[in-house]
């Protein structure tokens, strides 16, 4: 173990294992690489799955599965037992909503406090328009100003913290999201990929796949979804030949399902979509709106699958780790984003290995550590 002063303690607020999305492998990848360079435990709710390759550190399964538990002040105490046995010096959450929790810790254990931030979740329900996200966007600054150390997801969430909730830039800094490539991957596993999804399909061997994918049930990616199918795809069949949409994802609405398009196929929910974002000829990404990094465009990115973006959708990727193979286009226009897609499609994908490097979870976990040694 390369730091044996530094002994983290992580509330998880909810259920991160199995890791099937993209908030889910945030948390349980971060973990696992933290806690292989210095001392690193977790809170869990008490449904937490048992530990996987990616959960080899202690867990403390103590916080209820109810929505209470967000409230349930009878947790310092228990917290408290563990931060005294396990010696601990810094706690942290994922987002705010904990951050009133860790301000009674500090007060009663002098710890210090750090809070992940996965995007501006005010912002974030005001985008789905919830009418009380000026309640929370006044906790979530509260929360972040008095944080030893904020971690945001992306430059833009930082420095909108910094200009309008008031963190102090020594306060703060940014920890991206990490890819995780299979350990068997190759350009043959690559090809194979694009194989079985054809075949999977029954589709013939020209046959070429977009992808889209995401949780629909959340605003911003059903309005996309709704806008590639309704404006992009009718113009896409206008100037392309032979290729299919592929939708994944669970809460695809039956408007969708039920579409009777042939140049679209609605997978839902699927249990290998690594073998769809590394088998896609194209990854799609019609995101105009919500915060934080969108973590299924860094999974098709570090596949080498070409991809065409919104600007809000590629909001946290640096345009200098990722070459051609990412093209950015106005929100909503959608003559750009037909014309980048075909561009794509005859693109030979090449990236960069500044990306791999910027996008390492073992590269991400040692920031973030050096981040915490900053803070004593």
């Amino acid at each position: 173990m390369d730091d044996v002063q530094i002994k983290i303690l992580s509330i998880a607020p909810y259920r991160f294992i199995p890791a099937r999305f993209g908030g889910h492998k945030a948390i349980a990848f971060l973990y696992k690489y933290l806690s292989l360079i210095t001392s690193f435990q977790a809170v869990t709710v008490v449904s937490q799955y048992e530990k996987t390759d990616l959960v080899q550190y202690s867990t403390f399964p103590i916080l209820s599965d109810s929505v209470l538990r967000y409230a349930n002040i009878f947790s310092i105490r228990k917290i408290g037992k563990i931060i005294k046995s396990e010696k601990i010096t810094h706690i942290m959450t994922e987002h705010p909503y904990l951050g009133w929790m860790l301000y009674l810790i500090r007060i009663f254990y002098s710890k210090k406090i750090i809070v992940r931030s996965h995007n501006i979740e005010a912002l974030r329900f005001k985008s789905i328009g919830k009418f009380w996200w000026k309640i929370l966007y006044l906790y979530e600054a509260w929360v972040y100003k008095m944080a030893d150390l904020v971690v945001f997801i992306t430059p833009e969430d930082r420095n909108f913290a910094i200009q309008n909730f008031g963190v102090k830039p020594e306060k703060s800094s940014v920890i991206t999201y990490g890819m995780d490539l299979p350990s068997n991957y190759s350009n043959e596993w690559k090809t194979a990929a694009h194989s079985n999804i054809l075949a999977e399909n029954q589709l013939s061997s020209s046959t070429r796949i977009l992808l889209f994918n995401g949780d629909f049930g959340y605003k911003p990616n059903l309005d996309a979804l709704i806008l590639l199918v309704e404006d992009v795809l009718p113009k896409l069949n206008q100037t392309i030949i032979d290729f299919k949409l592929v939708v994944c994802g669970k809460s695809i609405p039956e408007t969708i399902t039920t579409n009777t398009e042939k140049n679209i196929i609605v997978k839902g929910f699927v249990d290998d979509i690594q073998m769809y974002f590394g088998g896609a000829n194209v990854f799609i990404n019609p995101i105009f709106d919500g915060g934080g990094i969108k973590t299924k465009l860094v999974e098709a990115l570090s596949f080498n699958t070409p991809a065409v973006s919104f600007v809000s959708g590629a909001i946290g990727i640096p345009t200098n780790v990722i070459g051609r193979n990412l093209q950015v286009v106005e929100d909503r226009n959608v003559d750009a984003m037909v014309l980048a897609i075909q561009q794509q499609l005859i693109l030979t994908p090449n990236l960069p290995s500044s990306f791999f490097t910027y996008f390492s979870w073992k590269n991400i976990a040692q920031s973030m550590l050096n981040d915490i040694r900053k803070i004593g």
